[in-house]
C-alpha cells in the first residue's frame, strides 16, 4: 500500500505467546513503501501483551514514523514511557532508487 509503514518480522515461529518474546528474540524490521510523493507515515504500538494495566500505567511504546523526501522521523506519542526494548534491525525503502 503506498504511503504506508508496517513492521515486519523475517523470523516465522507458532512458539511466542507475547510481544515482549517477538522483540526479545527476533530481528524485526521497518517495511516502507513510499507514495508518488515520497512520503509514508505508519504507527507502532508496542506492548509486553501480559495485562491490561500496561495499557492503564501507559507502559508502552507508541511511535509514528514519517518518512519524508529523504529523511525519517521517530515521534514519541506516549511521553510517560521511555524507550527500553524496541530496537529495528533495519529499514528497508522500497521504491527507493532515487535516495
Amino acid at each position: 500500500m503506498p504511503g504506508k509503514i508496517l513492521l515486519h518480522n523475517s523470523q516465522v515461529e507458532d512458539n511466542f505467546m507475547t510481544t515482549s518474546d517477538v522483540f526479545t528474540n527476533h530481528n524485526i524490521s521497518l517495511l516502507v513503501n513510499r507514495d508518488s510523493n515520497n512520503h509514508a507515515e505508519g504507527k507502532i504500538f508496542l506492548d509486553h501483551g501480559e495485562s491490561v494495566s500496561e495499557l492503564v500505567n501507559k507502559l508502552y511504546e507508541h511511535f509514528e514514523i514519517i518518512v519524508n523526501q529523504k529523511s525519517i522521523k521517530k515521534l514519541n506519542l506516549n511521553s510517560d514511557s521511555i524507550s527500553k526494548n524496541f530496537t529495528l534491525s533495519n529499514i528497508v525503502i522500497a521504491n527507493a532508487a532515487d535516495l
